[in-house]
């Protein structure tokens, strides 16, 4: 006959406080275990977007298309071909560029520039930390613009043609050699120099040769990633997904199974002095799992939980990730079950046998 729940759990409660030190000890090494697998994850994952980011900021997933001059061709883009690659699937934004006629501005005569004419969201795809909405018909300086010729947000900028209202200045870090200049919004009908065209990541030569039929019906063009080819370089997200932690979790929880195994071998005699006084196999067993079940349980809240803490903390946010955090827990979970798995079999095996030898066994 099964205990009651109260006296089922005051004797788990009563067994815990009778070995208190092993416990502590044992539950130390669980939390520490437990709390390893979650920190190698989380950690491990938020390098792994930092990388990620640091990829698209440079412009991995990036290319451009430029015409080629052949006989009578002078080798333009044309500008609605590119901009119609906006909305097809797999291509995240795109954007032509031109440059214009010289201009001179009234506070430096003499010194003519030639500013850029983008039609689309050109200049977002220039600087990732411009929203579409935010750059479409809007004349913007770059920041060695703004630092040579003092063309900042919401100045006047006068050159030989009359005012113009500049918006503000952008960073072009996947276009460096913009260098010094103001960028008007142009007709989405014109002859582009170039489109520029950022993609759903991965950017593969698939992609690049499928954006150079998309032009070629119109006239020869090359087609580039932005970032160099680089055989050293590796993607982030396959490398986190051949980690060598990957299978962490398993370890964990064979190694705390394991633990949790030989102690329960060592208390065989406890199980079959309770089974001979009348408890049954199913009490002593029921009250052994209990008593590791929740040491175990409280190690794997205590080392998740201080893991994750110190991720939070410790990390930037744009580096954190929910699913991140479901991938870290899980694999958490997953070496806790494995544990209690391994002790809870062991205990089960131990009821069984001679009662007898098993009360002679002191070891």
């Amino acid at each position: 006959m099964m205990w009651r729940p109260i006296v089922w759990l005051s004797e788990v409660w009563r067994n815990i406080k009778a070995r208190a030190v092993l416990h502590l000890l044992i539950g130390a090494i669980a939390a520490a275990t437990f709390g390893t697998v979650t920190a190698t994850d989380l950690f491990y994952g938020s390098h792994t977007i930092e990388q990620r980011r640091n990829l698209d900021h440079a412009g991995s997933d990036v290319a451009v298309v430029e015409g080629t001059s052949t006989g009578d061709n002078t080798g333009g883009i044309d500008a609605g071909r590119c901009l119609a690659l906006n909305g097809l699937t797999g291509i995240t934004r795109a954007g032509s560029e031109r440059t214009a006629a010289p201009l001179e501005l009234a506070t430096a005569p003499g010194q003519p520039f030639r500013p850029i004419a983008v039609a689309g969201p050109t200049v977002a795809i220039w600087d990732p930390g411009l929203a579409d909405s935010s750059v479409t018909g809007q004349v913007w300086a770059t920041d060695a613009m703004g630092e040579r010729y003092g063309t900042t947000a919401d100045t006047i900028s006068y050159t030989t043609t009359g005012p113009v209202s500049v918006a503000g200045t952008i960073k072009p870090y996947r276009a460096p050699d913009l260098g010094a200049r103001i960028i008007y919004p142009d007709s989405p009908n014109a002859t582009a120099d170039r489109c520029w065209i950022q993609v759903d990541p991965p950017l593969t030569q698939e992609k690049l040769e499928a954006l150079a039929t998309w032009f070629a019906a119109n006239a020869p063009v090359v087609t580039r990633p932005i970032l160099a080819a680089d055989q050293l370089r590796v993607d982030p997200l396959s490398d986190f997904d051949s980690r060598y932690s990957r299978y962490l979790w398993l370890a964990a929880g064979v190694l705390m199974g394991g633990a949790w195994a030989l102690l329960s071998r060592a208390r065989r005699s406890e199980l079959a002095l309770l089974t001979s006084i009348g408890a049954g196999h199913l009490n002593s067993i029921a009250l052994h799992i209990t008593e590791v079940a929740l040491v175990a349980a409280v190690a794997w809240v205590v080392g998740t939980g201080a893991a994750t803490t110190i991720w939070t903390f410790r990390t930037p946010l744009v580096t954190q990730s929910r699913s991140l955090l479901v991938i870290a827990i899980t694999e958490s979970l997953a070496a806790l079950t494995i544990a209690l798995a391994l002790g809870a079999l062991t205990v089960m095996a131990n009821t069984f046998g001679s009662q007898l030898q098993a009360l002679k066994n002191r070891e």
